[in-house]
């Protein structure tokens, strides 16, 4: 997967002020290649993920993989991306509870009208 994000801006605003999470950053990832975001609390590391995500839109710049503009997709197509493309792990895992974990794996592939691959469920697992 090759990611390119071009001046991208990330603002939060609150009734009293704004603060600037990222400012016109320039980042691009090659495919097959291993990055560690890194940087101290509040510097804007998960945002970027998020944003990378298809979780959160920015206020400017785009981001796009494999070509594509994910910063111009509408919410339903969001979610086809990250179906087929994004694993998160979030630091609260955000499971289905009344869900196995076999379910959950299940979920995004059962969303997607795919197939069930039960080596590649078991290599999760």
């Amino acid at each position: 997967m090759l990611i390119e994000i071009n001046k991208l801006t990330m603002k939060y605003s609150t009734l009293r002020s704004h603060k600037m999470i990222l400012n016109a950053i320039d980042l691009n990832i090659e495919a097959n290649s291993f990055v560690a975001i890194t940087g101290r609390s509040g510097s804007g590391k998960t945002t970027l993920l998020n944003l990378i995500g298809g979780l959160l839109k920015p206020v400017s710049g785009e981001i796009c993989v494999n070509g594509e503009k994910i910063t111009s997709y509408h919410e339903a197509r969001l979610a086809e991306y990250r179906r087929k493309n994004i694993g998160y792990v979030f630091q609260t895992y955000n499971l289905m509870p009344e869900l196995t974990v076999y379910e959950n794996i299940l979920l995004p592939i059962h969303l997607d009208k795919q197939k069930e691959d039960q080596k590649y469920i078991d290599q999760i697992m």
